[in-house]
């Protein structure tokens, strides 16, 4: 139960962090339509400046999966 808390806690305060994440200064590609990729399952072709780019943001990790699994879920639930 304190977990489900926390979790909840985390998901409503992370809100603008997310946003700004998904729309990060300094990218030269579309960040977002990339992790709902990863979201959904499928592993998008990216180049070494993108995937550096995702993996010095913290968003993916160098196997290409979401770094912090609730980005998906506050993906998920933003987009109903």
């Amino acid at each position: 139960q304190d977990v489900e808390t926390v979790d909840q806690i985390v998901f409503e305060q992370a809100a603008p962090f997310f946003r700004d994440s998904l729309n990060p200064r300094g990218a030269t590609f579309a960040v977002r339509p990339v992790i709902e990729q990863i979201v959904a399952g499928s592993t998008p072709e990216l180049t070494g400046n993108q995937s550096r780019f995702l993996i010095r943001r913290g968003l993916i990790t160098a196997e290409g999966t979401l770094a912090f699994p609730i980005l998906g879920r506050w993906l998920n639930e933003s987009a109903e």
